[in-house]
């Protein structure tokens, strides 16, 4: 059909003279190929969610270069796929299990890259953001596995980002796994130890009606996390003074209650 639109065309280019012709052939060209591009970007954004759907499954199935290779072949098509990318640095963070320190390091830093990306592009407070939600809180699990004052701040800068956005969203219902980590490293940092009682009480009721539900939590097992938070909770206390511990017995007399069965009167030390 191209061929004979251009024949025809050229046929006209006789009567009505050659420099009309080329203007005409451009514009036809031209014309053509805007046709083709928004064809093949069609075409690319479903090979990319078919390259997507195989990597999901390969990452499922356990074969990770396979899923690394499906979400590589999918930024092919779709180079600015949230889903592709924060799944290719999931893979590469696993796979990175597997690597020698030298191509750990350098899977870790190009994850880092690949979720920045994702939440520059997806914030976790934009309207229904849970694909920037998701990038962040996996950004904010390397951060604190760096173990670091700098890195610390921002994996609680992010995770507090996650739990403010969700509550509001569900009406003080956040998701577990991100208050949990919060309160965890809140109380890392040591900087705010009655936020991080505050933090680590809540998690630690909101836990336990998990559990009292039977409704475990995303990333791992309501009996492991609440270890940790519960670990948390009594080396916060054990490291607190007279002065603090006034002002936890306070803080709990007056909100979350996980130390104290009666009333405190005026919240003495003793």
């Amino acid at each position: 059909r191209v061929y004979c639109f251009v024949r025809a065309l050229r046929e006209a280019a006789s009567a009505r003279g050659q420099q009309q012709a080329s203007a005409a052939m451009r514009n036809v060209i031209a014309t053509l190929a805007t046709l083709a591009a928004s064809a093949m970007a069609g075409a690319g954004g479903d090979f990319g969610d078919e390259a997507l759907r195989r990597g999901n499954q390969l990452y499922v199935a356990g074969d990770l270069l396979g899923a690394r290779t499906a979400y590589e072949r999918c930024l092919e098509f779709d180079s600015g796929s949230a889903f592709c990318l924060s799944n290719l640095a999931s893979v590469l963070l696993d796979l990175s299990a597997h690597s020698d320190e030298g191509d750990a390091a350098e899977a870790r830093r190009l994850a880092e890259r690949l979720y920045r990306r994702v939440i520059g592009e997806h914030p976790v407070d934009a309207p229904g953001g849970g694909v920037g939600a998701d990038a962040a809180f996996n950004l904010a699990l390397l951060m604190q596995d760096e173990r670091t004052p700098v890195a610390t701040a921002e994996a609680c800068a992010l995770y507090d980002a996650i739990v403010r956005t969700d509550t509001a969203r569900t009406d003080g219902n956040p998701r577990w796994d991100a208050l949990a980590n919060l309160a965890s490293c809140t109380h890392d940092l040591r900087a705010q130890p009655l936020r991080a009682f505050e933090l680590l009480a809540a998690a630690i009721m909101q836990g336990e009606g998990a559990n009292d539900a039977g409704d475990a939590p995303v990333s791992e097992s309501v009996a492991e996390a609440l270890a940790k938070l519960y670990r948390g909770m009594g080396t916060l206390l054990a490291e607190a003074d007279s002065e603090l511990c006034a002002a936890l017995l306070r803080v709990d007399s007056a909100g979350p209650r996980v130390l104290l069965l009666g009333d405190v009167g005026d919240g003495g030390s003793d």
